[in-house]
């Protein structure tokens, strides 16, 4: 399988850069009214492979700072002006040294301030720990000077600058003292000539952003540790006023960026995961003691990277990444404010931009967005505006009430009514490392109710405490009376699970490749998937994505899905109820659908992106256009403990390829294992493949869902091999393996017809010994799967 090796200073890069905050960007007026979701303008910026960071020049003009290649070994600055144009270009670093640029910020002084990491030597050497150093630039790009800020350990070396309003520069870096098993934030203000004037150590996390309060004070926002975001709030006088993670395990919170709140809290934004696999933008509001006053994720289908955020005169902006299953690569802006209003936009354009890195605010109401676009082993930065969304008030919706000893799903939002403050708590459970119920929520019923999300909670058992420190029992979303302990008051989460099978196999297996394949040209265009479901009875939410093609709308949706007897009408098009029936499946009419390769998924109506989805694949074929393939050699001879190969050549391509699968199996013994590897003629953004064998059997697939480019006519697509192994016994003898293309769509989307499979005889010189069983006479298998991407 080919794959494409990231160089270490581009990986550092996609790594660091997403989290950099804009230093230094002094927000933007109203914005404009939302347009529509097309990007203004998109270009490259010549001479950059990618951009770390950002920040507005006096004359609304910019400084970036990043590389100019992957390979490089130094921090490259540029200033630009107001209309693009370059000023100037420098680069700072020597031969032996690896200086890669963290941050920029630029205040009311000419010029800017650069933060840069420095390895001494080769970036490998792992005994010389990095430092970071402090540049400041005059207006023309000559250094005025540096300073070390000291040594500093993989957890240490996040930082962000900020300018001051005094002409200096706010610099926050991470610390660790091993000695004193302290770690946190460390904070220093630095002159215009470069003398320390505070320097000041917050425990807690290590800091990704940092920006300024009206009144004089920080915010600060980064990550605890993995999945562990964390915010800091203090006041002109460097005091703490909130100091709060959120999030943890199996609960995690990527945090972006933050900005101060009227009563003294925090809005802090990012990314929150909502199910296996699965995260959606997300942002939170902290009360002035910490406590969560409403948590909301922005729901999406794909996962969601949060790359940046920055602070507007209504709220934050925030900047994600979203790369699905079927890799629709692409940017969204979220706008939400401190009451929760938001606006949400996916940003159109570019989608071979591999990582969105940075963003600045213009005067204009627009948003510049830095990216990174790969190409084989090298990249180049991009910078693309888009109008910045308008907030808007979007209410919760209420699923249920709350009701003590009832159970709710994950994903559903819950309503109690009364007229007070109360306390959302999480009772521990039997394996929680905590012994008191922990408040979560603060839940403000004061204007006679309050709905919150669950998306953002995690599962587990819930209760509800007033002001005066009393559990209560809760009906139906009314308080009826006092509970002894929070057991008693107690009320459940629990998650909402589908999964789409096979029901002719007793393991429930996906369902068979073959049966998710319709050619409608043959008068077939019904297909039935099996549905597993917990809980069981539900309604599910089925969403149609068409590779290269997006979203296919509700009504084309619901037209698909019009023959399950479940179908939700023309008033809920999406929509199919899912009973308990034991062999209730789901029905999908592909002669509604356009040819194409399609993306089935199900989601729980009422949980949402906080649903374990079931989906799987469609193809649905509308003519008769035959690819033919055929093998180098179609016997094989392999040698005891070796391995045999042959080329598959596929014919008959005449649109590109968009995406292709190819399988094999065998049945019986020799008990070999099978493999298949795409070649290097398939240029592809991503591609995985999967193996398995037993005495019985053995399976092998390779596919890809992001091919970027393959010729046309005939050339050698993939490689089948055949192999013993000194592992395991095979065993001699001859069988036949079937080989064969399971689908392949063009470069519009549109699948060919595919031949039917080849069979590839193989023998296998061995000792003949028969495949040895385990000690409760089951057969020995094993199986593998791997992915690569670029």
């Amino acid at each position: 399988m080919t794959r494409r090796l990231v160089p270490l200073l581009f990986a550092a890069l996609l790594v660091a850069a997403p989290m950099a905050m804009l230093p230094g960007v002094a927000a933007a007026g109203t914005p404009a009214a939302d347009g529509h979701d097309a990007s203004n303008t998109n270009e490259t910026l010549a001479g950059f492979a990618a951009v770390t960071g950002v920040a507005t020049a006096g004359d609304g003009g910019e400084y970036l700072v990043g590389a100019e290649s992957v390979t490089g070994r130094n921090t490259t600055l540029v200033r630009r002006g107001p209309d693009g144009e370059t000023r100037w270009r420098r680069t700072f670093g020597s031969n032996d040294t690896l200086s890669s640029g963290m941050a920029v910020a630029s205040g009311p002084l000419p010029g800017a301030y650069v933060l840069e990491r420095v390895v001494q030597g080769s970036p490998y050497d792992y005994e010389t720990p990095p430092t970071l150093r402090l540049r400041r630039v005059a207006p023309d790009g000559e250094t005025m000077w540096t300073k070390s800020l000291g040594n500093v350990t993989g957890y240490a070396s996040a930082g962000d600058l900020l300018a001051s309003p005094r002409g200096g520069v706010t610099v926050a870096t991470g610390y660790l003292d091993r000695e004193a098993e302290r770690r946190g934030t460390r904070i220093r203000v630095v002159s215009p000539n470069g003398e320390t004037t505070s320097d000041r150590r917050y425990d807690g996390g290590t800091p990704r952003s940092v920006s300024r309060t009206d009144d004089g004070g920080l915010v600060v926002a980064g990550e605890v540790s993995y999945g562990e975001g964390w915010v800091l709030r203090t006041d002109a006088d460097g005091d703490v006023l909130v100091n709060a993670s959120v999030g943890g395990p199996f609960d995690d919170r990527t945090v972006s960026g933050a900005t101060a709140t009227d009563d003294g809290g925090v809005l802090v934004g990012g990314s929150a995961e909502t199910a296996f696999a699965r995260s959606s933008v997300w942002a939170a509001r902290l009360t002035a003691e910490g406590d969560v006053a409403w948590s909301r994720t922005f729901g999406e289908s794909q996962r969601s990277y949060a790359r940046a955020a920055v602070a507007t005169d209504e709220g934050l902006l925030l900047l994600n990444d979203v790369d699905g299953e079927f890799r629709e690569r692409g940017a969204r802006l979220t706008h939400v404010t401190a009451d929760g209003d938001y606006a949400s936009r996916a940003v159109e354009g570019d989608t071979t931009v591999s990582a969105t890195t940075a963003q600045r605010l213009r005067d204009d109401g627009t948003v510049a967005l830095y990216g990174i676009r790969y190409l084989n082993r090298t990249s180049e930065a991009t910078v693309r505006t888009a109008a910045v969304p308008t907030p808007e008030n979007t209410a919760f919706r209420a699923d249920a009430g709350v009701s003590t000893n009832a159970t709710f799903l994950r994903g559903q939002n819950l309503e109690l009514s009364g007229s007070a403050t109360y306390g959302l708590y999480e009772v521990p459970g039997e394996y929680d490392d905590y012994d008191e119920p922990r408040r979560v929520r603060t839940l403000d019923a004061e204007d006679g109710e309050a709905v919150f999300e669950t998306a953002t909670l995690a599962r587990g058992e819930y209760a509800i405490r007033n002001d005066a420190g009393l559990w209560l029992t809760v009906e139906d979303g009314e308080v009826t009376g006092l509970a002894g302990s929070a057991d008693e008051a107690a009320f459940g989460l629990d998650e909402q699970s589908v999964r789409l099978v096979d029901r002719s196999s007793e393991r429930r297996y996906s369902p068979p490749v073959e049966e998710r394949v319709v050619r409608t040209y043959e008068g077939n265009t019904t297909v039935e998937f099996g549905v597993e479901a917990r809980p069981a009875n539900f309604t599910a939410d089925v969403s149609l994505y068409r590779l290269r093609g997006g979203t296919v709308n509700a009504s084309t949706t619901g037209e698909a899905l019009s023959g399950d007897d479940g179908w939700g009408g023309t008033e809920a098009p999406t929509h199919v109820e899912i009973g308990d029936d034991a062999d209730r499946n789901l029905t999908v009419d592909a002669g509604a659908l356009d040819a194409g390769l399609y993306r089935v998924r199900v989601d729980g109506a009422e949980t949402g992106e906080a649903t374990d989805a079931g989906s799987t694949v469609l193809v649905v074929v509308r003519e008769e256009r035959l690819v033919s393939l055929t093998a180098a050699d179609t016997s094989l001879t392999v040698p005891e403990n070796g391995s045999a190969t042959t080329n598959l050549t596929l014919a008959g391509v005449d649109n590109g390829i968009g995406a292709l699968r190819f399988d094999a199996n065998r049945s019986g013994g020799p008990a070999v294992g099978l493999r298949l590897d795409l070649t290097d003629a398939v240029e592809y953004g991503s591609a995985r493949g999967s193996a398995g064998w037993s005495s019985d059997e053995a399976t092998a697939s390779t596919q890809s869902l992001e091919v970027r480019s393959a010729p046309n006519g005939s050339f050698v697509a993939a490689t089948f091999t055949v192999e013993d192994s000194e592992y395991r016994d095979s065993g001699s003898g001859t069988n036949t393996a079937d080989v064969g293309i399971a689908w392949v769509v063009d470069a519009d989307g549109v699948p060919y017809s595919v031949p039917d499979d080849l069979a590839i005889e193989y023998e296998v010189a061995g000792d003949g010994e028969e495949e040895e069983t385990d000690e409760n006479g089951s057969e020995r298998g094993g199986s593998a799967s791997g992915s690569a991407s670029a």
